[in-house]
């Protein structure tokens, strides 16, 4: 019994032992995976846009593969198309169209291949975006009435932190305002002969902030438009399917469009607030450049010229018109822009072109010019004789072109 006993002591403390490693096992992985979970939590928008930038690098992979498929198969067409025209095949050609077809056949395949490659790439970069931009911005306003609410604040509003973009806004705003009066208090100062000093490092201050908000705001732009063109083809993809009706929209396109969407609307407010006028003629460019409008920027700028363009007409043209509509452009915006350019074009022209009266020349008398046209006349026909009669080397060739560059398309370096 007290054998049995001591041994059922040591078993004891050797479980008690045990116990306590486990324990601190338990514990140690606990903090191990706490500081993880931390870790993760602090830096998740760095992750997020990580993971974005990777698989947007996929997608321009993808993309790029299948543009030279797309090249060689076009290519390969046109030859097939060459020897398909042909009434008769030598033997050779025969092989050749063979081969052609076998290679054709198998770029088809490639084709496809890069295609659904491209295709998965393309709604990956969407997802890792709409993540990024969710894990980054989403717990901040971002409408009208959120902004108005800021800059209503009697105390200066200043921004949760660097993603805040309506708070940079808001406090970029007040900070033009302070600005403002802060300079107008120096230049009363400097009037009434006062001292300007602590008025003078007001402003410099006030100068520098705006520049700080103005940047970090610049610093958002960048961000959130690399977010919008990761978004922009699987944007278009589901604007596309919405407004054709065939199938409903699936969880993600819906979480693209609104994503896309709102990156568009904090962009504009941001635009709006600091620089309207660029903004207004990114849009108005935007619509210039949608694909299948039914007329080009220059063909309307000589519509309007003719007076064959305004508001009224613009009804003829539907494509066009929901390119106004998708880029919130209004018409009476468009057509004042068009007009600003047929106005500046037919300036141009009127002033350098259809201008009658006599052009004037201050360059003194003719004679220098005169003499100096001659004497390159006869320098180059000298050297033209030598060259015809072969007397110049390579290099005197090479110096000859560089003084007379209208004779380049003439000469040909590798006739011996």
């Amino acid at each position: 019994m007290s054998l049995s006993a001591k041994a059922g002591k040591v078993a004891l403390q050797a479980l008690a032992t045990a116990g306590n490693m486990i324990a601190f096992a338990i514990i140690t992985k606990g903090l191990q995976t706490a500081t993880t979970t931390i870790d993760n939590w602090i830096h998740r928008v760095e992750k997020a846009n990580e993971a974005m930038d990777e698989v947007v690098g996929e997608y321009e992979s993808a993309k790029s593969s299948l543009e030279n498929v797309n090249t060689e198969l076009e290519e390969q067409n046109k030859k097939l198309d060459e020897l398909l025209a042909k009434d008769k095949l030598t033997y050779a050609e025969k092989g050749q169209l063979e081969e052609l077809q076998a290679i054709t056949q198998e770029l088809l395949l490639q084709q496809d291949i890069e295609e659904r490659r491209a295709d998965k790439a393309s709604k990956e970069a969407a997802n890792k975006a709409v993540d990024a931009y969710k894990k980054q911005y989403g717990r901040y306003d971002k409408t009208e009435e959120d902004l108005q609410g800021k800059l209503s604040y009697e105390n200066f509003p200043i921004p949760e932190d660097a993603d805040d973009v309506l708070g940079m806004i808001a406090a970029y705003i007040r900070a033009q305002e302070l600005l403002e009066q802060s300079q107008k208090e120096f230049d009363d100062a400097v009037k009434n002969g006062e001292d300007t000093t602590w008025l003078a490092e007001d402003v410099q201050y006030n100068i520098d902030a705006v520049d700080d908000y103005r940047q970090a705001l610049d610093e958002n732009i960048s961000d959130l438009q690399e977010k919008r063109l990761a978004l922009e083809d699987e944007y278009n993809k589901a604007i596309e399917k919405r407004e054709s009706g065939a199938e409903p929209l699936t969880s993600s396109e819906k979480d693209v469009i609104e994503t896309y969407e709102s990156i568009y609307d904090v962009m504009r407010m941001v635009y709006e607030y600091t620089d309207k006028n660029t903004w207004k003629s990114m849009q108005i460019e935007s619509v210039f450049d949608t694909e299948c409008i039914e007329k080009t920027k220059e063909e309307l700028i000589e519509m309007v010229k003719a007076g064959e363009f305004d508001e009224n007409t613009l009804q003829s043209y539907p494509k066009l018109s929901a390119a106004l509509e998708q880029n919130k452009v209004s018409a009476s915006e468009l057509c004042n822009e068009l007009e600003a350019l047929a106005e500046a074009e037919g300036n141009v022209k009127g002033d350098t072109f259809n201008d009658k009266s006599p052009i004037s020349f201050n360059i003194g008398t003719y004679k220098d010019q005169i003499n100096d046209i001659k004497s390159s006349t006869a320098a180059l026909r000298s050297a033209l004789d030598s060259l015809n009669s072969g007397d110049l080397s390579k290099i005197q060739v090479l110096d000859l072109m560089q003084q007379f560059p209208s004779l380049v398309p003439y000469i040909d370096l590798t006739a011996e």
